[in-house]
């Protein structure tokens, strides 16, 4: 999206085959689910994209089905990579909407180390950050200790960490 690129199956492939040999958690391709005023967009302008209600279901099924295939890669290298699934979403709703669509679609938890929390759709404010981080700890995606596992995009500055350092204490 910020570099107005186009992702073809044999790149995500690639990707996938890298992962697997390099690297002990991979990101998984995520369709984000925003549209475009203009035909690229900066990581941090909010401005020139909104939410995709209409099609956000269908984009976190196809997420689903980039992480079965980055999975698929990984058990036919038998690599110990996991996925992280990146999140995506607006609002409380449209989060938990996302992370359900595809921990229902995509079997092998196991095989997934965690989640990103994304902010494309939500924005980069003080109040999205807090928003973002509450909505985190209500992913229901646990480890086999029954702790979250967490990545968020986008955030790099102190400032922008304290949300997820306050609700990690509570």
């Amino acid at each position: 999206v910020t570099q107005g690129m186009t992702i073809t199956p044999e790149l995500k492939t690639k990707v996938y085959e890298n992962q697997a040999k390099y690297a002990d958690v991979g990101m998984c391709f995520d369709e984000i689910p925003v549209v475009l005023t203009n035909d690229k967009s900066d990581r941090n302008d909010v401005k020139q994209r909104y939410f995709d209600f209409k099609n956000y279901k269908q984009l976190a099924a196809n997420t689903a089905n980039n992480i079965n295939d980055q999975l698929d890669v990984f058990e036919n290298h038998n690599s110990k990579c996991k996925s992280f699934m990146i999140v995506q979403g607006n609002d409380y709703q449209t989060y938990m909407d996302w992370s359900n669509i595809i921990l229902d679609k995509v079997q092998r938890h196991d095989m997934l180390g965690g989640i990103a929390m994304a902010g494309a759709a939500l924005g980069t404010g003080p109040k999205e950050d807090v928003q973002r981080a509450f909505i985190a700890s209500q992913i229901p995606l646990r480890n086999k200790e029954g702790k979250l596992k967490l990545h968020v995009l986008g955030i790099g500055a102190i400032c922008r960490l304290l949300p997820y350092l306050i609700f990690s204490q509570n």
